[in-house]
């Protein structure tokens, strides 16, 4: 199966110079989690409302805290596309015909469209300690395992100022 048959074929496309809040509107609105990013009409990032734009200041642009576009041709199969999202850690590829953007593909079109994990690719598409497909990244100290971001923050060592009970 192509990329081209499982990908969301009408993305949301959002000027680099747009604020984080009228994104995210624009984005619950859609029901769409992936924002293409422009500037001057061409495609220059993708920011996702629960990764990027997660802990954005609403006040700020979009453009500073977009990643750069990852592109992948149409006629890729969804194993290609599979490869291709582990090798840069993306959760989402912009789709292209003959190098024009013509939609956005996730993790989870790919699993929908029957997808089939290998073992290695398993251990990298999926979150090692709940299972989700969604906002999954590799984690930074090891490339064998992955965790999506909400077990990566539960993961996380307290800061200086949070409450871990009481001192001996």
């Amino acid at each position: 199966m192509q990329i081209s048959e499982v990908m969301t074929k009408a993305p949301l496309f959002v000027e680099s110079t747009c604020r984080v809040r009228e994104a995210l509107a624009a984005a619950r609105e859609r029901g769409i989690e992936h924002l293409l990013v422009c500037d001057h009409g061409e495609v220059v990032g993708v920011a996702c409302a629960q990764c990027e734009l997660a802990d954005a200041k609403l006040e700020h642009l979009v453009g500073e805290y977009m990643v750069p576009a990852r592109g992948i041709d149409m006629g890729a199969t969804l194993e290609e596309a599979a490869e291709r999202m582990l090798a840069l850690d993306a959760g989402a590829l912009l789709v292209k015909n003959q190098g024009r953007p013509i939609g956005v593909a996730t993790r989870g079109d790919l699993l929908r469209g029957g997808l089939i994990c290998g073992e290695h690719t398993a251990a990298q598409f999926f979150c090692a300690s709940c299972g989700a497909h969604a906002h999954v990244h590799a984690d930074p100290h090891t490339s064998w395992v992955a965790y999506c971001t909400s077990c990566m923050e539960l993961a996380a060592p307290p800061g200086m100022l949070d409450d871990v009970g009481t001192c001996d």
